[in-house]
């Protein structure tokens, strides 16, 4: 791991950075559940709502117009290492992932319809689940190494007191006196926690997120010669995003007094402190997609799509505090009061290939490619460049491959699926392995379709490795590492009708 990569996954600071690019970049496998049951993989299968926001040249093949309406229990567990402690959370939600509408035209000539040429032109929309936040992490320890106070005085390094922002924890840490100034130099910091042999905190960090990206699509497909499927979607979407954290830290064993660890009497005996932080994140975005597919037998289909890039208009309201305990028994606590930043974020575009298989009333196997570079994601705003944060996303994130593939067996009025799906790792591998930063998918459901009518299920589980650490040691100690194993875990009921 690269220790620079790091300092971009400190706790939440109020000021965007490289991981709000990604994090609105990488999308989740969501739709109805015939799609979620197919790992996602429906890019060249067409006739399914799905293809309102995967590629839309699948709706060309729509016969008849179709409404279809989902529902979805979701649940995020992590799992967390930290000073080979582990600490397990969940949360579970319940939510609306798919709705859907298709109007279905077909060409007449004579009153009947053409058996050549432009066949149909069908219309749809839908409101599609993209992404889904909602999770709790936890993890705590005892730390024999260092101090979150000697961080913040090493951050703090180089900036003259009179400078210093109620939005950082340095800032708000001086406020408190839990660091301070060095003699007569103004921009040279020490921590009332020195470093030394003997230390042992406990530690304990909680962040509780929840939100989404809402996608409502509006498609347009036709068919030629019923061999060539060609379409395009206008994309609106909608994202919510907030985070509540909170890092504790405390001298439980009083070992900061002790000899071995003396405590810097030019500043307040220190027992235990909380940084807290709140973030409430709200944006409109808009992106195109535009995609067709090549069937040249009966039971071959290729499809080809394209995702522009997503422009985002966001806006954050930010606030952050600090409470401290001291041995003598008094409180003292300090706030930034409420932020407010506008900017906006370009997700990269992402360009899909697919290739489906039809064994005629019996079944079908489906296999997308996707390609997005994820370097291409941009920070910006009218009254500040972003350079750093951009040159950091280009730094730390790469060109990624995602697979799906999946497969549908049909039986009667039955139909059987399962699904898998790698999504690649954006990082490049001096940052994050291939291994750790993948997130992989198994999917399976069943279905049962009799005349117009149909009902699907799907049961998804996604299972990723994430890194998190609290604060940043320039010096004098290892940085602290949390290791977050998440599993994520939906089921998803669609149901729906032709006419």
């Amino acid at each position: 791991m690269l220790t620079v990569f790091w300092s971009m996954q400190v706790g939440y600071a109020s000021a965007q950075n490289e991981e709000d690019i990604l994090r609105y970049s990488v999308y989740q496998i969501g739709g109805n559940a015939r799609a979620v049951a197919l790992g996602g993989a429906t890019g060249a299968m067409g006739a399914d709502m799905s293809a309102l926001s995967n590629n839309p040249a699948g709706l060309g093949l729509y016969r008849k117009s179709e409404f279809t309406l989902s529902a979805s229990v979701f649940n995020a567990s992590n799992s967390s290492a930290y000073f080979s402690q582990t600490t397990k959370t969940g949360n579970t939600s319940f939510h609306f992932p798919n709705l859907g509408v298709v109007k279905a035209n077909t060409r007449q000539r004579k009153g009947k319809p053409v058996d050549k040429g432009w066949m149909n032109y069908n219309f749809g929309f839908s409101l599609n689940r993209a992404a889904s936040y909602n999770s709790t992490t936890d993890f705590a320890g005892m730390n024999n190494s260092s101090s979150y106070l000697q961080s913040l005085a090493q951050q703090a390094n180089g900036t003259d007191y009179n400078q210093l922002s109620n939005f950082t924890d340095y800032g708000l840490a001086w406020k408190v006196y839990l660091i301070d100034t060095v003699g007569n130099n103004s921009a040279e910091y020490k921590s009332s926690i020195p470093q030394g042999t003997g230390l042992l905190l406990q530690q304990f960090y909680r962040a509780e997120r929840e939100g989404r990206i809402n996608d409502y699509n509006f498609s347009f497909g036709t068919s030629y010669n019923d061999v060539l499927y060609l379409g395009a979607t206008l994309t609106l979407s909608s994202v919510r995003f907030r985070v509540s954290s909170s890092f504790y830290e405390g001298d439980v064993y009083d070992t900061i007094n002790s000899s071995t660890v003396p405590f810097d009497a030019e500043l307040n005996p220190y027992s235990s402190m909380r940084i807290s932080d709140e973030l409430n994140t709200s944006g409109f975005g808009i992106n195109g997609k535009l995609g067709l597919i090549y069937s040249p037998f009966e039971f071959i289909r290729i499809g080809a799509a394209y995702h522009t890039p997503r422009y985002l208009s966001m806006n954050d309201y930010f606030s952050k505090s600090i409470s401290v305990g001291f041995d003598d028994g008094s409180f003292a606590s300090v706030s930034s009061g409420e932020g407010y930043y506008e900017y906006t974020i370009q997700t990269p575009g992402k360009s899909m290939f697919s290739i489906t298989g039809i064994l005629p009333k019996k079944g079908l196997i489906n296999v997308d490619v996707e390609q997005v570079d994820y370097r291409n994601g941009k920070l910006k705003s009218s009254d500040y460049s972003f350079s750093e944060a951009n040159q950091m996303a280009n730094q730390f994130y790469r060109k990624a491959m995602n697979i799906k593939a999946g497969a549908e067996y049909r039986y009667g009025y039955w139909y059987f699926r399962g699904g898998y799906a790698m999504m690649g790792n954006p990082y490049k591998s001096s940052i994050i392995t291939n291994k750790e930063g993948r997130t992989r998918t198994v999917t399976g459901g069943v279905g049962y379709r009799k005349g117009d009518y149909y009902l699907d299920c799907a049961f998804a589980t996604a299972k990723s490795t994430s890194f998190y650490t609290p604060y940043i040691m320039v010096s004098g100690a290892e940085t602290p590492t949390a290791v977050n194993t998440i599993i994520r875990n939906s089921f998803i009921v669609t149901g729906g009708f032709k006419f």
